[in-house]
């Protein structure tokens, strides 16, 4: 469960970073930004109150 939780936090802040690097003079898509905050935050939750103790 625990690499579950990073590696969902890491897709989120890597889909994040790309859209980020493709579209650098402009502004991201909402949609991607959307969606890599979405993957953090699934990551973040499992890891903090689904691996509890």
């Amino acid at each position: 469960m625990y690499y579950a939780a990073k590696f969902l936090q890491a897709a989120g802040l890597g889909t994040i970073l790309t859209a980020f690097l493709l579209t650098f003079p402009n502004v991201m898509d909402r949609n991607i930004l959307l969606l890599g905050c979405i993957l953090f935050l699934c990551g973040w939750v499992l890891q903090n109150y689904g691996l509890k103790k």
